[in-house]
């Protein structure tokens, strides 16, 4: 049990590594938007207020940073489970 801990630890932090790094290749815009929506919880009516743009394009980056972080982290989930 203490193995199987200690390996999920590493795992979760080597996820929250990569979750960084692909942040990190996001345009600033995705990233921000991202970051207020999933980080800060914020509401897309909120984080369209706060940045002075519609919420279709709150939307629309979101969408944008969700397929971004997702064609990054997959090729990073495969070198970390197998």
């Amino acid at each position: 049990s203490d193995h199987y801990q200690g390996d999920q630890s590493l795992i979760d932090r080597e996820l929250k590594e990569k979750y960084k790094e692909a942040l990190h290749l996001l345009p600033p815009r995705c990233a921000e938007v991202f970051r207020l929506v999933r980080e800060e919880r914020k509401k897309y009516s909120e984080v369209a207020e706060l940045l002075g743009i519609s919420v279709k394009t709150v939307d629309n980056q979101m969408n944008k940073a969700v397929k971004l972080l997702y064609a990054q982290l997959k090729e990073n989930l495969f070198a970390i489970f197998f």
